[in-house]
C-alpha cells in the first residue's frame, strides 16, 4: 500500500507543469512555501485512527494516491477540474475532520492545491503547480499511517498485504504531450536538464531542444517520423564514412540523444538506438 500511494506523490514534482485557462490573467496562485519535516511523523497514532488511514492509504492507495493522481493527469482548467478538485479537496477535509491530531495538519495542506485550482478556475486566473507540500503531506501520512495499518488497524478482515508493484517503466517508452514533459521525464530519470534550449531546428520533429553541450531532447507527431529520421541518419553516416558512437534512446514519439541514453532507459523504458 505505501509503494502505491509514493508512487503518486514521486510523480509529482516533476508533473507540475501550470494548466492554464483560455481566458486566464497575468495573476498565479503561488502556493506558500513546502512545510517543514514535522516531528510528528515520529508519533503513534491511536488505533482509532485505523478507519481513517484505510480510506487514505488502504490497499489500493486510496484517498492519498486518488488525490496525487488527479493532479498528475491535469492538464488544463475546466469545469470538470475544478469541479473533481473542489471534491477531492472535501474529501480530504472530511476525512481531516474525524482524524487524530497528528494527520489532521497534513491532511489540511493536502487540500490547498485542490482549493488553489477551483479559486483560479473560477476567478479566471492561471494555475501555477508547486506540488512540494503536497508531497511532503502525503509521504507524512503514509508513514504515521502504515506501521497502524501493518498492524492490522481499521481492517474488516485479514487481508494480505500486496507484497510488490510492477514499477518497470513501459517497454515502448510511453508518449509526451511537450519536450517539457519529456525534459520533466528525463531530469527524474536522472538526467541533467535544468535549463532546456528549446531550438526546435531537429528535422522532423514536432519540438527539439537542447539541454547542454551532450544532451538533446525531440518530440514527434508519428512513430513513422522517428523511423525516418533514424534510417536518414544512418544512410548519410554510410555515406559519408562516418564512424559514431551516438546512442538514442527512443519512445513513442520522443528521442533522447545523450551519453546517459542508457542509464535514463531504467526509469524512462524505450530501445536504445546505435549508429
Amino acid at each position: 500500500m505505501r509503494k502505491i500511494g509514493l508512487i503518486a506523490l514521486s510523480l509529482l514534482l516533476a508533473s507540475c507543469a501550470a494548466p492554464s485557462s483560455e481566458e486566464s490573467s497575468e495573476t498565479r496562485h503561488q502556493p506558500s512555501s513546502p512545510i517543514a519535516a514535522s516531528s510528528s511523523a515520529l508519533a503513534v497514532l491511536e488505533a482509532s485512527d485505523g478507519a481513517t488511514c484505510q480510506t487514505l492509504i488502504g490497499t489500493d492507495g486510496g484517498l492519498v494516491a486518488e488525490s496525487g493522481q488527479f493532479l498528475i493527469d491535469v492538464k488544463e482548467l475546466s469545469d470538470a477540474t475544478a469541479t473533481n478538485a473542489v471534491d477531492l479537496a472535501d474529501a480530504l477535509r472530511g476525512v481531516a475532520d474525524t482524524s487524530s491530531e497528528q494527520l489532521r495538519d497534513s491532511l489540511t495542506v493536502m487540500q490547498e492545491p485542490f482549493r488553489d485550482l477551483a479559486a483560479a478556475y473560477k476567478n479566471g486566473d492561471e494555475f501555477s503547480l508547486d506540488a512540494s507540500r503536497f508531497k511532503a503531506a502525503g509521504e507524512e501520512v503514509i508513514g504515521l499511517c502504515e506501521p497502524l495499518l501493518q498492524n492490522g488497524a481499521g481492517a474488516e478482515t485479514d487481508v494480505e498485504a500486496p507484497t510488490d508493484i510492477d514499477t518497470a517503466p513501459p517497454a515502448d517508452g510511453g508518449s509526451y504531450s511537450s519536450i517539457l514533459d519529456l525534459q520533466r521525464a528525463y531530469i527524474m530519470a536522472g538526467g541533467e536538464c535544468s535549463v532546456l534550449n528549446q531550438t526546435n531546428q531537429i528535422t522532423l520533429a514536432a519540438e527539439s531542444g537542447d539541454c547542454n553541450d551532450t544532451s538533446v531532447l525531440s518530440t514527434y507527431l508519428s512513430a513513422t517520423d522517428i523511423s525516418e529520421l533514424i534510417q536518414n541518419n544512418k544512410a548519410l553516416n554510410e555515406e559519408i564514412g562516418f564512424e559514431s558512437d551516438a546512442v538514442w534512446l527512443i519512445g513513442q514519439n520522443w528521442i533522447i540523444n545523450s551519453e546517459d541514453a542508457a542509464e535514463v532507459r531504467k526509469e524512462m523504458g524505450g530501445q536504445l538506438v546505435s549508429f
